[in-house]
C-alpha cells in the first residue's frame, strides 16, 4: 500500500494471471480491504464480461447476437468488423499494464464531477474519465455506490469508461445512454452511425452477451 496525500493505491494483480497491473485509487485516506477486493472483482469482472463477448462475434448467425446488436448499434450482423476492434482495443488497454481504476466515494446525490468539482446541483455521474493534452486519457472512474453495493453496473460502467479510455469511443446525451435495466435508449434519434461509437452501446451490449 502506498499512501499519497489524501489518496490511496493499491499495486495489485487479477489473480488469474489474465492481465497486467491494476492500480487502485480512492479519494479518502482510508480505502479498506472490502474496498479493493470489490474493485479488483470489478476489474476482473468486466475482463471475463469482455472476452466472452469478443468470443460470441465469432458466431454471426445466433439470434441471440443479432437481436443485441439490433438493439445496441441498431445494425445487423454486417456491423461485427466495426464493433470488434473497439472491443478489442479495450481487451489490449487491459492487458498492457496501464490500466488504473478510481474508486470516487460519492451518492447518488453528490458527485465530484468531471472537472473537480463538488456540487448538488450536477447530474449523478455513475463514472467518467477525464481528456488530458494531445488527446490523453486519465484514469477510469467509478462511484463506489457501484463498486460496493451494484456489481452489474460496476462491470458496466467501468467497460463504458474502458471504452472512452481505450478505444475513444464518444456519448451523446440521453439519446445514448440506456435505461438501467438495459432495454431502450433514453431517448429517440441516435443514429446506427453513432451507436457504432458509443459507450454505452458497447457497455450494454457487452453485459447482455458476456455477463456472467
Amino acid at each position: 500500500m502506498m499512501q499519497l496525500g489524501n489518496k490511496v493505491a493499491w499495486f495489485g494483480t487479477s489473480g488469474k494471471g489474465s492481465f497486467g497491473k491494476v492500480r487502485l485509487k480512492h479519494r479518502e485516506l482510508f480505502f479498506g480491504k472490502a474496498e479493493e477486493q470489490a474493485s479488483m472483482q470489478t476489474v476482473e469482472k468486466a475482463y471475463s464480461t469482455l472476452q466472452l463477448t469478443i468470443g460470441w462475434l465469432r458466431h454471426a448467425e445466433a439470434q441471440k447476437l443479432k437481436d443485441a446488436i439490433q438493439l445496441y448499434f441498431k445494425s445487423g450482423a454486417s456491423a461485427i468488423p466495426r464493433i470488434q476492434p473497439i472491443l478489442e482495443l479495450v481487451q489490449a488497454g487491459m492487458t498492457n499494464g496501464k490500466l488504473s481504476l478510481k474508486t470516487d466515494n460519492t451518492s447518488t446525490s453528490r458527485f465530484v464531477n468531471q472537472f473537480g468539482v463538488e456540487a448538488d446541483d450536477v447530474p449523478y455521474i455513475e463514472g467518467y474519465v477525464r481528456n488530458g493534452a494531445n488527446g490523453s486519457k486519465g484514469d477510469i472512474h467509478v462511484t463506489r455506490d457501484y463498486i460496493m453495493n451494484n456489481r452489474f453496473q460496476a462491470v458496466r460502467t467501468f467497460i463504458h469508461e474502458a471504452t472512452h479510455r481505450f478505444a475513444n469511443t464518444d456519448d451523446f446525451g440521453e439519446q445514448g445512454y440506456m435505461h438501467a435495466d438495459g432495454s431502450d435508449f433514453r431517448a429517440p434519434g441516435i443514429t446506427a452511425e453513432q451507436c457504432l461509437n458509443n459507450a454505452d452501446s458497447y457497455a450494454y451490449f457487452c453485459m447482455a452477451m458476456g455477463y456472467r
